[in-house]
């Protein structure tokens, strides 16, 4: 079962190379990189809610008497900043080299959250294994980049 999990997790990393292409395109056409995030991120809402609608996972009344950190509110922003540079940076950067660089961003950002137990995640110590494998990332980025 475990397998399987990886491999959804692969299939679904695949959706983002494959998006950034898509806004990557629709940003040169469009003369700003905020528009195809803008025109994505439409998309996005209206087959989320289309699928809410339908599926209807849950309860968000439940969300009302939460107590919840002020920072579980402003994923979307992060989500923005993410989709703006990519349509921004692939065409510079080739897509290979950006997402090898954007994996070291969220290897480098984890690994410190993780660290220290930042915003509820699980603590887990930086190891000389894990600062080894962030390295070996910076290996494979300057190899990606180079050839």
């Amino acid at each position: 079962m475990a397998w399987l999990l990886l491999l959804l997790a692969i299939l679904v990393g695949t959706a983002v190379p494959l998006q950034t292409a898509a806004n990557s395109r629709l940003a040169l056409a469009a003369g700003h990189p905020t528009w195809a995030a803008l025109i994505s991120v439409i998309l996005t809402l209206l087959l989320l809610t289309t699928f809410v609608l339908l599926v209807r996972p849950g309860h968000v009344s439940a969300l009302a008497g939460a107590r919840l950190p002020w920072w579980t509110w402003i994923g979307g922003a992060f989500g923005m900043i993410y989709l703006v540079g990519l349509a921004a940076l692939a065409p510079r950067l080739g897509t290979a080299t950006l997402f090898s660089l954007t994996v070291l961003g969220q290897l480098l950002a984890a690994g410190v959250m993780e660290h220290f137990g930042w915003l509820g995640l699980p603590h887990h110590a930086l190891t000389p294994g894990r600062v080894l494998g962030l390295a070996l990332v910076v290996v494979g980025i300057v190899l990606v980049r180079r050839f």
